[in-house]
């Protein structure tokens, strides 16, 4: 009988070290994609910020000239980029095995979900904006195109900032 109850517990033992062993390579590799995706997020958005930066910058410069239409602004830095922001290895994670990850990490990429959110909808409504007054020269139609740039600025630098906030959060974590 004690030798039967030791082979049962000696197996449930083995079994529970290689399902830990598992998880841990499965965190580890989704984790790695995880830092890769903020990285490549990290890069885009840096780039992306100068760019609309410099179309807020355009705009300001021709505000009250009425010979320089909307189009025109958009021409003239090369037209409109949105940044690419990836978060599929964090959602393929939240989406199987979230309980192998602790709160600290649940909570910082699920508000960068949020932001990521947040980021389209203003991509949205600055585009049905800016189709719907391609062909306006007035003040009051580039000042809403400033308004809406510096709202998309701000969220895209504070996008910029969270990724590499866990980027650190990572390298800190190892």
């Amino acid at each position: 009988m004690v030798p039967v109850t030791v082979g049962i517990l000696l197996a449930l033992f083995i079994n529970n070290w290689n399902e830990t062993r598992k998880d841990q390579a499965f965190l580890d590799r989704v984790q790695f994609s995880i830092q890769q995706e903020l990285s490549d997020n990290a890069e885009d958005l840096g780039e992306m910020v100068g760019r609309h930066q410099r179309m807020i910058d355009t705009t300001r410069f021709y505000l009250t000239n009425d010979t320089v239409s909307v189009f025109d602004i958009f021409a003239y830095t090369s037209g409109f980029q949105i940044p690419s922001v990836k978060l599929t290895s964090w959602q393929a994670l939240k989406s199987s095995r979230v309980e192998l990850v602790d709160y600290e990490l649940i909570s910082s990429m699920t508000d960068l979900e949020d932001i990521k959110v947040n980021l389209n909808l203003k991509i949205e409504k600055l585009m049905d904006f800016a189709y719907s007054n391609l062909r306006q020269y007035d003040e009051t139609s580039k000042e809403r195109l400033l308004i809406h740039f510096a709202d998309l600025l701000d969220t895209e630098e504070d996008l910029l900032e969270r990724n590499k906030q866990m980027l650190d959060y990572f390298a800190e974590n190892k």
